[in-house]
């Protein structure tokens, strides 16, 4: 969902000051941060980490169709912490089985 919500608003530039943002716009994980900051602004009940973590362990799980070694990988976390994140999130395996 949050994914989704900055591709639809990717041209949108977070309220932010314009010089610090033209030096660092470069990086796409900064701009990236910066536009959840903002929506995180936005929205007071939207809890960004949870949120963003969720979605890429999804993205990461889908990708490799449920083998959650190689989605760890993909993370830069261990098997473990994986396996207690999918079970936070309340992230479903079946779904990624094909």
């Amino acid at each position: 969902e949050i994914l989704s919500v900055l591709s639809r608003n990717a041209s949108t530039e977070p309220p932010d000051d314009k010089a610090s943002l033209s030096i660092l716009n470069d990086d796409p994980v900064v701009d990236i941060s910066r536009r959840l900051f903002a929506w995180a602004r936005q929205n007071s009940k939207l809890k960004v980490i949870s949120a963003v973590e969720r979605e890429l362990i999804i993205h990461a799980l889908t990708e490799t169709k449920g083998n959650q070694v190689q989605a760890a990988k993909l993370l830069g976390i261990t098997r473990a912490t994986l396996r207690k994140r999918i079970e936070k999130f309340a992230i479903r395996q079946e779904l990624f089985i094909k």
